[in-house]
């Protein structure tokens, strides 16, 4: 037999992109440097040196415990107006959430309660802490680092963060306080979220798991085998949702002008309403979320708002409120005072980058100041 000079490049299998088309990714989805240069473009923005695209942000989350070996019994610290994904994953470990009240001016964690908690308590369970930037960076986050690091009884605590909310600030200060940062870019659409951290013993411990455990046998140059280290599951994205996910980030990255453009309008319309405070205008805030405050009656102002058209949510609902968490740790309404009394309060109102070019901002504002105005 005539022997071929020629080696080509056969795959086992082959992706179709013919569905695909009509969605505007083919070429996109099939570069094979697709994820290696949103990687690269990620970590200069984020300031870090490992990263890894994850199917979604609780996933992520999930892995991070991962990462960090949470065991049964073990507790993980967070605010009480979390959002539910924060504790839920510390129980898919048999593990527990430790509540902490936010502070009495701000939705962000008490630092001097995690103080607090971490001096009374002795037990080497405790392993760190989810934190995020509700509303606004997380000035504290520098604070609870040194708490942190500085634990009495010397034990290996970690920050968890949650940096969906810095996605177009500057975070070459932010990173040197966490040890692992999880952006979300999950919407109605896609789900995606970007594991990152500095520090490689925890990146090669979620990038093995990330693949159920998987791993090549050094010996053996097939790639069909492969040996169970640990036990994983599937984390990693797509190919269609890195796609996606890369012009989402893109449109939230370059729409931080227009949303503070936005806040700055929602500001000045809303100055002259004694019943709605708002928060103050920061070149450091991106804005992904405006959340005001009503003196009272929050409920029956965003049904109003709802029946002229405008869609408003709640971020969050203290946790000690719900069903699960009030039987699970027995807590009674006031035990949360401070997040309490903000939950009674706050709205959050709509705020992407098209409605600063469009009739519909100055229609939110209106409906605003009249219900505003005339509820009384």
């Amino acid at each position: 037999m005539k022997k071929n000079k020629l080696k080509l490049e056969i795959p086992f299998s082959k992706d179709s992109i013919a569905q695909l088309k009509t969605l505007g990714f083919s070429k996109k989805v099939i570069d094979p440097n697709l994820e290696n240069s949103f990687k690269e473009k990620f970590k200069y923005i984020s300031h870090t040196k490992y990263f890894l695209t994850i199917t979604n942000f609780t996933h992520a989350l999930h892995l991070a415990m991962c990462s960090i070996n949470l065991k049964r019994g073990d507790k993980i610290i967070c605010a009480v107006n979390s959002s539910p994904s924060f504790p839920e994953v510390v129980r898919h470990f048999d593990a527990e959430a430790v509540f902490i009240d936010t502070e009495k001016d701000s939705l962000h964690i008490d630092y001097k309660k995690v103080e607090e908690f971490l001096q009374n308590n002795s037990n080497k369970k405790v392993r760190g802490i989810i934190v995020s930037h509700l509303g606004e960076p997380n000035k504290n986050i520098s604070k609870l680092n040194e708490i942190i690091k500085n634990d009495p009884y010397k034990r290996d605590l970690v920050i968890i963060e949650d940096a969906t909310d810095t996605i177009g600030l500057d975070r070459s200060q932010l990173n040197q306080y966490s040890d692992i940062m999880i952006y979300s870019l999950d919407n109605s659409i896609n789900q995606l979220a970007i594991f990152t951290t500095n520090n490689q013993e925890y990146y090669e411990r979620a990038l093995l798991l990330s693949n159920h455990g998987l791993q090549q046998f050094d010996k053996i140059k097939l790639e069909y085998i492969s040996n169970v280290i640990d036990i994983g599951c599937q984390y990693q994205a797509s190919k269609i949702s890195i796609a996606y996910g890369i012009d989402y980030f893109i449109s939230i990255y370059r729409n931080k002008n227009a949303r503070q453009e936005i806040a700055k309008r929602y500001i000045e319309g809303f100055k002259k309403l004694s019943n709605i405070t708002t928060p103050q205008f920061s070149e450091e805030n991106g804005f992904h979320k405006f959340i005001i405050k009503i003196d009272k009656n929050r409920d029956n102002f965003a049904k109003k708002l709802s029946e002229v058209g405008i869609q408003t949510n709640l971020h969050y609902m203290p946790l000690n409120l719900t069903t699960y968490y009030k039987n699970k740790y027995d807590f009674k309404v006031n035990d949360f005072p401070n997040a309490l009394k903000h939950y009674q309060h706050i709205l959050s109102l709509p705020i992407y980058g098209d409605l600063l070019n469009n009739e519909q901002l100055n229609y939110i504002i209106q409906n605003v100041v009249n219900i505003a105005r005339n509820r009384y």
